[in-house]
């Protein structure tokens, strides 16, 4: 059951949403990795999602104002 608080935010104030497959996720962990960014698969899905984006055909380019939020470091210590 969606949250009844978050669901009408998500339902009507996004005009796009994404599916996308886990290699998205790890591309963007090996780009922040790159800039020296520690991060594990939920925050590189994050920066994933915008590069799947960029390459979706819906319109989101490099004149698009798109934000996400790396809420994991490293994992795996």
């Amino acid at each position: 059951m969606p949250s009844t608080l978050a669901w009408p935010i998500m339902r009507d104030i996004p005009n796009k949403y994404l599916a996308m497959g886990d290699d998205w996720a790890r591309d963007g962990m090996v780009l922040m990795n790159k800039h020296k960014v520690v991060s594990g698969e939920c925050g590189g899905a994050g920066l994933g999602a915008i590069l799947a984006l960029l390459n979706s055909g819906l319109g989101v380019d490099e004149n698009s104002c798109v934000m996400f939020v790396n809420t994991e470091g490293d994992t795996d210590k």
